[in-house]
């Protein structure tokens, strides 16, 4: 893999996928869907894919529940369960996932998890990770599931005050899906903190069967200089951990840094302030060789506004950054997306819109994720009046016609012909193909086998007028709107 310290200009890229009706398709982050839209106040929202084209979305609603959805159609309908509540009051909360859970370390210092399976919590206490009478300032949960896919290890990371008002970073390490902690100890604790520009953010990197280990975190300096971002790394799986690597050594403040790796490469985003009159831009550093080696650091935003709490994830050897925008002095802003090659981490195209015209709420947060389709994002904005809502998109919706589909297609083709059921359908080959219709909670509600090459499928009369999920085969989702 090539290493340059300089930026050489913008690439693009476009995926084309096959919609609903004769045309191909170009992504463009345009059909916000709702996740929790209820008279409640709904904020600091998380998500994590799960097997299946699945994710499960998390939102606080109070200060003692946790509130979650899940969908089983990649973001397109959302089915609720029950809350979990705290018998202590809930600041925050940091969530990962497995093949078979989904894990939540709180701000009530326990850590719990759900079944992808049930839709029960298991244990509301759930395990205590540090003594009482801690402070959590932040914290953050990730799985080496693409290091080890079988034998993956929970391992967790949190920034927290003791009782002595002393400040540490601290690390721990699940080996059995959180049935129990070990390895928890200190990576460093000689440093200060203000509460407004503590943030944590953990990753893994690989080289054949070695594993090595990431966090990173920023530390108030000395005198008037502001703070910096510092990186460590562990190659026992947290048992002993380096000193502070420091890959931008500006004199500027350097906030909210997030970190990212895949096989040997390392991505590491955060908010870099250049002096007090110029507004918050995004920046990045990047290693090739399992942080040997550091890029000088890359502007990847330079606006009259300021950017702030950059998101780091990697698909598909493809790096998605997210970012937020506001003016000064406002709550509400944008957030927007960019992404790069995993083989140029130094190219990075144009921005894009994520969140349409639904404001969203700066302080109440946002969060980015990934599966083997690109990237997905819930944020909190607003519908109506003063309360928050939490939206999701991604970056395989909101699709805009460019061009005539081919005469053979390569995917299956639905294409509703009325509101009454009709649906007609193409498929690439002569292969029946399973059709699966969904009620907008994810409930399958009929199905049927398609043979082709071409023909008509009437939906079931005993289907209720109302919005449904098609799919069939490996085609994408559509939606349809049936009336009797």
């Amino acid at each position: 893999m090539q290493f340059k310290f300089f930026n050489t200009g913008l690439i693009c890229s476009f995926w084309l996928v096959l919609t609903a009706g004769d045309a191909l398709a170009q992504l463009d982050w345009s059909q916000d869907a709702v996740v929790f839209g209820t008279n409640a106040a709904e904020f600091s929202p998380q998500i994590v894919p799960i097997p299946n084209g699945q994710f499960r979305a998390f939102c606080l609603t109070d200060s003692q529940r946790i509130r979650t959805r899940l969908s089983s159609l990649r973001g397109e309908a959302w089915q609720a369960f029950a809350d979990l509540h705290s018998d202590e009051n809930l600041t925050q909360f940091w969530v990962a996932a497995d093949s078979q859970y989904t894990f939540i370390f709180s701000s009530d210092g326990h850590l719990r998890r759900i079944s992808h399976s049930e839709s029960n919590w298991e244990d509301n206490w759930g395990i205590a990770v540090l003594p009482s009478q801690t402070t959590i300032l932040k914290a953050r949960l990730f799985v080496d599931s693409d290091f080890d896919q079988d034998e993956s290890y929970l391992h967790g990371l949190v920034l927290y005050r003791n009782s002595q008002n002393a400040t540490l970073l601290d690390y721990f390490l699940s080996e059995d899906q959180a049935f129990s902690l070990s390895h928890l100890g200190t990576i460093d604790s000689a440093f200060a903190i203000q509460d407004s520009n503590a943030s944590v953010s953990g990753a893994y990197t690989w080289t054949g069967d070695a594993e090595r280990l990431w966090a990173a975190m920023s530390f108030d300096r000395p005198g008037s200089t502001g703070p910096q971002v510092a990186l460590y790394y562990s190659d026992d799986i947290g048992q002993s951990w380096s000193s502070r690597i420091t890959p931008d050594t500006s004199s500027y403040s350097q906030v909210a840094p997030d970190i990212s790796g895949f096989e040997e490469t390392l991505v590491l985003t955060y908010q870099r302030r250049n002096s007090s009159s110029i507004a918050n831009d995004i920046y990045s550093t990047y290693s090739p060789d399992n942080g040997v080696s550091w890029s000088q650091p890359l502007q990847l935003t330079n606006h009259a506004f300021d950017d702030v709490k950059p998101s780091v994830v990697i698909s598909d050897e493809i790096i998605g950054l997210f970012y937020g925008r506001l003016q000064v002095q406002l709550q509400t802003g944008q957030i927007y997306t960019r992404t790069a090659s995993l083989d140029e981490p130094w190219n990075w195209q144009p921005e894009t819109e994520v969140c349409g015209n639904d404001d969203f709420i700066v302080d109440d947060g946002f969060h980015a994720t990934r599966d083997q389709e690109g990237f997905a994002a819930v944020w909190t904005g607003r519908i109506v009046g003063e309360d928050g809502d939490v939206f999701f998109d991604a970056s395989w919706r909101g699709l805009s016609v460019i061009g005539e589909q081919p005469e053979s297609p390569s995917e299956v083709q639905l294409s509703p012909s009325s509101m009454h059921g009709m649906i007609e359908y193409r498929l690439p080959n002569t292969m029946p193909v399973k059709l699966q219709m969904y009620d907008i909670l994810g409930r399958l509600v009929a199905e049927a086998a398609l043979s082709g090459p071409r023909g008509v499928w009437a939906v079931p009369e005993q289907i209720a007028s109302g919005t449904y999920l098609l799919s069939a085969g490996d085609s994408s989702p559509i939606l349809i709107q049936i009336a009797h």
